[in-house]
């Protein structure tokens, strides 16, 4: 049996698809092949094309790879910043497979970067409701309500991200940022020190520059 993989971006879990044995299969496995070849070699519009005879071939046809081809396709367009196509494959890959959380996912870092963030949030919770360990989502929608001002609200979706994931080291940071903007200096530092420990340089830089202020309050009294 052979099998067609999805690219995986910095935000994505591994996921892979497997292929029936109908023909024609060697088609569709060198078709995604190359186009996850060129996708990996950064060369995205290469990647798009292949994706795309693929698409054309599998169209209105019941095969799984297709979810594949679209989602594949789906980031070589936000990679090359052509959102709205974008947006386009993941809705194909969700119509297809409407429990594919991923799919969810990456079209809610899109909406976020269109700055539609009503959508975005949607998405990323369709995201959490089909996957309630994907905490990638839950670490999106928290930044979403930082940047609305809701700390309490981020405080509360980050909390839920390290629960899953006690090593999630960005969600203590993020967390940590909520707190800090909360008046909440111990629990900021104690969150700003463990994101540093688990190798998140924001955290030892977030320590430092709490410490150098602490050193400034106590000389200037």
């Amino acid at each position: 049996m052979v099998s067609g993989r999805r690219i995986l971006n910095v935000l994505i879990f591994p996921f892979l698809l497997f292929l029936s044995c109908t023909p024609p299969q060697s088609m569709i496995k060198d078709s995604l092949d190359k186009g996850n070849l060129y996708f990996e070699k950064g060369w995205h519009e290469q990647a798009i094309l292949s994706y795309s005879k693929l698409i054309t071939t599998l169209k209105n046809k019941s095969d799984p790879n297709l979810a594949t081809a679209y989602y594949n396709r789906g980031l070589a367009y936000l990679m090359t910043r052509d959102y709205d196509k974008a947006i386009l494959d993941f809705t194909s890959v969700i119509r297809l497979n409407p429990e594919d959380a991923q799919a969810y996912h990456c079209r809610g870092t899109i909406w976020h970067r269109k700055q539609c963030n009503d959508k975005a949030v949607n998405d990323f919770n369709r995201a959490i409701e089909k996957d309630p360990h994907t905490t990638e989502s839950y670490y999106a929608l928290g930044m979403i309500y930082f940047k609305q001002n809701n700390y309490g609200k981020t405080v509360e979706i980050l909390s839920k991200a390290i629960a899953i994931n006690p090593n999630f080291a960005k969600a203590y940071n993020g967390r940590g940022h909520a707190y800090m903007q909360s008046g909440m200096i111990t629990k900021a530092i104690l969150d700003f020190r463990k994101a540093c420990d688990l190798g998140e340089q924001c955290g030892c830089i977030m320590l430092d520059l709490i410490a150098e202020e602490t050193r400034q309050l106590t000389y200037n009294d």
